[in-house]
């Protein structure tokens, strides 16, 4: 592989990685959320900030 072979696909892996990660992080979003509740995902978003 040349090198603008290797950057192109190593371009689309991070691409790739990047809206999985972006997707898991919105479900996991979701299910914290719904896990603790109203005023225990108010207390974990203060504690993260």
């Amino acid at each position: 592989m040349n090198t603008v072979q290797t950057i192109a696909k190593n371009t689309g892996v991070l691409a790739i990685s990047q809206v999985i990660t972006s997707i898991l992080g919105f479900f996991l979003f979701i299910y914290i959320a719904r896990y603790l509740g109203e005023v225990g995902y108010g207390k974990y978003s203060f504690a993260s900030q």
